[in-house]
């Protein structure tokens, strides 16, 4: 009673963060080729090394509650401190000029410790990393949307990204997949009952 009790509101967060009265088809678990076969469908031009996905269903939980909406950048300073949320209506002037942004700590939200322990590589399943960067950046993505818009505006964001780094810019950017993970490794109880819920909320 207690795993079916967080499921609902895992799914109640979902409901009200992803809006997922806006999308069409079934919502599923996707597995590591499952990504990589979409970004070869879309071409889109993500790098394998910068792909993560959320740990566990409980890191699911833990993120589902605000952090969980696409697309959007979370943007943290060398010491891992949260500084910027940047979203579509100031993302291209921002990135940029990303040198400009606020260099204050905003502590409304989680640092990049947070994050760090929750996310793992899609294929290697290592934890991110800690590294020397002046700037992390972490892109939200997801089938969960099934919006070509959005995705497409995550796709040139990393790209704006990616040029800095190309031009020597000391920066991490990490390209966060939220949905549903094959690798989480649920009973098929549970697999069942989170996709039912998911689904049913998702028609509402």
């Amino acid at each position: 009673m207690k795993k079916i009790k967080i499921i609902l509101s895992i799914l109640i967060y979902m409901n009200f963060n992803l809006g997922f009265s806006q999308v069409d088809s079934e919502i599923n678990f996707i597995s590591s080729d499952s990504i990589e076969n979409y970004i070869k469908v879309k071409n889109l031009s993500f790098e394998n090394q910068d792909i993560y996905v959320l740990k566990n269903l409980e890191s699911f939980k833990t993120y589902s509650q605000g952090y969980l909406k696409s697309p959007v950048i979370y943007v943290f300073n060398s010491k891992g401190n949260y500084l910027d949320f940047i979203h579509n209506a100031n993302a291209e002037k921002k990135l940029s000029n990303f040198k400009k942004i606020n260099r204050k700590p905003n502590k409304d939200y989680p640092d990049l410790k947070f994050w760090r322990e929750k996310l793992i590589h899609f294929n290697s399943k290592q934890i991110l990393e800690e590294r020397n960067s002046d700037f992390y950046f972490v892109l939200n993505w997801g089938f969960l949307h099934n919006d070509e818009e959005s995705i497409e505006l995550i796709n040139h964001w990393y790209d704006v990204l990616k040029r800095h780094q190309d031009n020597g810019e000391n920066i991490k950017v990490v390209l966060l997949n939220i949905d549903l993970q094959d690798q989480w490794d649920l009973s098929p109880e549970s697999r069942e009952n989170v996709l039912k819920i998911v689904n049913a909320w998702k028609k509402k």
